[in-house]
């Protein structure tokens, strides 16, 4: 972009900032991180994710089910193998 319609699109921008670049929700739209010239002061505290909570919940299920799939697995080949 260059020239007369980045000079517009940038007034738009700035006219209707809040409406078209600030999130809804997140970790520092109300509460900012804090910075010093010895680095970061402060943190907000992370927002509970539920999609988050589930991937951990069913990636842990699928390393079960895995696991217990090459139990299984291993346990009939020993059983060949003894026969």
């Amino acid at each position: 972009m260059m020239g007369r319609e980045m000079q517009q699109e940038l007034e738009e921008l700035a006219e209707e900032f809040k409406q078209k670049a600030v999130p809804k929700h997140g970790r520092y739209v109300n509460n900012p991180a804090v910075a010093d010239k010895t680095g970061v002061v402060y943190l907000p505290e992370r927002e509970f994710d539920p999609y988050g909570v589930i991937v951990q919940i069913s990636g842990i299920a699928a390393i079960l089910a895995l696991g217990w799939v090459w139990l299984t697995l291993n346990k009939n080949s020993n059983k060949l193998a003894v026969s």
